[in-house]
């Protein structure tokens, strides 16, 4: 989803829409961290599995986190710019003043900003867990010399391989 798309949601107060155009993304990543918390995510299958859905939710997710940052920065410096505008003659107080008017008037924003960029990060964070699993799984099987995927450049010629 493009930014525009997520501007004209937030103008014609879609949000609630949208958080349901994707809560199935907000489910999936919860599912996988409560497995992961569980110890539930062991297998090559699994892995692979939450892999791909996990990375798939973070590309999705990414994009309207991303459009919610740059719709807070541009609200929020209109907002500043609005309030300047009331005072004849601006002083730093004021400035600060302006600021915090404005953050204010931005707080859904952020609000929004923290839910989708927060899931990203977490599916972020159980892909990097994901493939460290996939690794050790395969460094510990080459290690044990089974189901050994890896290069096989260095293996003997005169030795067969039964991998």
């Amino acid at each position: 989803m493009v930014s525009a798309e997520v501007k004209r949601m937030y103008e014609a107060k879609g949000i609630p829409k949208l958080y349901k155009m994707y809560e199935k993304s907000f489910n999936l990543v919860d599912e996988w961290a409560d497995k992961t918390i569980n110890g539930d995510l062991l297998d090559e299958i699994n892995l692979h599995f939450a892999m791909q859905q996990l990375s798939g939710i973070y590309a999705k997710l990414n994009s309207v986190a991303g459009a919610f940052e740059a719709l807070t920065i541009e609200y929020e410096n209109d907002y500043i710019l609005k309030e300047e505008k009331t005072f004849n003659k601006i002083r730093i107080q004021d400035k600060d003043h302006c600021k915090a008017f404005a953050r204010n008037k931005v707080s859904d924003l952020r609000r929004y900003t923290a839910d989708f960029s927060r899931y990203c990060i977490s599916a972020q964070t159980m892909i990097v867990t994901c493939q460290s699993r996939l690794k050790r799984m395969s460094v510990e099987g080459a290690v044990k010399g089974i189901k050994f995927i890896g290069d096989t450049s260095n293996i003997p010629k005169d030795e067969t391989w039964n991998g």
